[in-house]
């Protein structure tokens, strides 16, 4: 140990940096350690997850509820079937080919959520008219027309886009159509 004058004390020893400086200890943050790092590619970090001796994890004893994606896959699945019984096989545009797929008079990209699912907005159609003519619209109308009347096809192109009210809950009006097309195909 060396001893130093500085300005009249003495020093008596000189400690290295880290002892005086000591690195502060990283904190861990729920189940992740920040120490525990690996590197995965070009500048990205994996957290590695930590688990505390004797805890294990707890499950929720209660049935989980699907998603409303997979309530919306579904309630697409029923419509095809209620369409494929209620319009046979025949395409409602054209009524020449056999009909293999389920066609929308209102597109359904640009419906709201009650039109997307709506039983008079689909209809059965052959590949054709549905693919290459984009629905056959003007045959598609006509068919409406003379099912359901020109007040109600004016009805439907006049509401189709307009947003849902602010208290419209999805899940729920999902749930009711669910039942309401599983009611129908039986």
């Amino acid at each position: 140990m060396d001893k130093l004058k500085v300005g009249g004390d003495v020093l008596q020893s000189m400690k290295p940096i880290e002892v005086l400086f000591p690195k502060p200890k990283r904190k861990k943050v729920g189940r992740t350690a920040w120490n525990c790092r690996i590197k995965v590619g070009r500048a990205k970090y994996k957290h590695l997850s930590v688990r505390k001796a004797g805890k294990k994890k707890k499950r929720s004893k209660l049935p989980k509820t699907p998603t409303l994606a997979k309530r919306k896959k579904y309630l697409w699945e029923l419509c095809r079937k209620y369409t494929k019984l209620r319009d046979g096989k025949l395409c409602v545009s054209c009524k020449k080919r056999l009909a293999s797929q389920c066609g929308h008079f209102l597109p359904k990209s640009a419906c709201n959520l009650i039109y997307k699912y709506d039983e008079k907005n689909i209809g059965q159609q052959c590949s054709y008219c549905n693919l290459f003519l984009k629905g056959n619209y003007i045959e598609y109308r006509n068919h409406l027309i003379e099912v359901y009347g020109l007040t109600m096809v004016e009805e439907m192109e006049r509401v189709y886009n307009l947003p849902l009210p602010y208290n419209f809950s999805p899940r729920l009006w999902v749930e009711k159509k669910i039942k309401w097309y599983e009611k129908e195909t039986k």
